[in-house]
């Protein structure tokens, strides 16, 4: 139920300004690390029953109208041997990072996105934007008038006003709740250490 009601609450705050919702799913088990251990993460049968708990609520969220398309990935080495390659130039092989996290949901999100312009989160981020709001709408605006801006996050809390009575800046940015221009990025590619 968290997992169907954050996505959904996701899509919602930007459906009317993004182009297509795409929700990916990696459903693959991350290979052993000697720095993490996944035995309890992976342990069965919880792991099948969770894993197929999200898959029904990506296909709710689909049959909603909520996401426009579903991406699965299923420990395909053919094709996260083709996102590797061109991402990282071959220098990433694995398909998590040491903690699990899934590094080639991150890159087949960004393959899959047919815009220019893409916002991605993790399933488990939690928004708040005033009435009306849109901070896409803001990263929009900074992307395009800057051509050196290749991304934007959002503000992660309220704004500190100061005694001056301006705002300050946060520094903060983060894979995990971006907006980025795809075109830019893909100049970069291989992405370096």
């Amino acid at each position: 139920a968290y997992g169907y009601r954050t996505a959904r609450a996701l899509a919602e705050a930007h459906r009317g300004t993004v182009m297509e919702t795409v929700l990916v799913l990696d459903l693959s088990v991350a290979q052993p690390s000697k720095f993490y251990d996944h035995g309890a993460r992976y342990r069965e049968p919880a792991y099948r029953e969770r894993v197929t708990a999200i898959a029904l609520a990506a296909d709710q969220l689909l049959s909603e109208g909520w996401v426009d398309r579903v991406v699965r990935l299923e420990g395909e080495p053919a094709r996260t041997g083709a996102l590797a390659k061109r991402y990282f130039g071959n220098r990433v092989r694995e398909t998590h990072d040491y903690r699990g996290a899934p590094i080639t949901a991150y890159v087949a999100g960004m393959e899959a996105c047919r815009g220019r312009f893409v916002v991605r989160y993790d399933g488990d981020i939690l928004l708040h934007q005033p009435p009306g709001g849109d901070w896409v709408e803001q990263g929009l605006a900074q992307l395009s008038a800057e051509r050196r801006i290749i991304a934007a996050s959002p503000c992660p809390a309220p704004p500190q006003q100061r005694r001056s009575g301006g705002f300050d800046d946060l520094a903060w940015f983060s894979t995990r709740c971006l907006l980025f221009d795809k075109e830019e990025l893909f100049r970069q590619l291989p992405l370096a250490d």
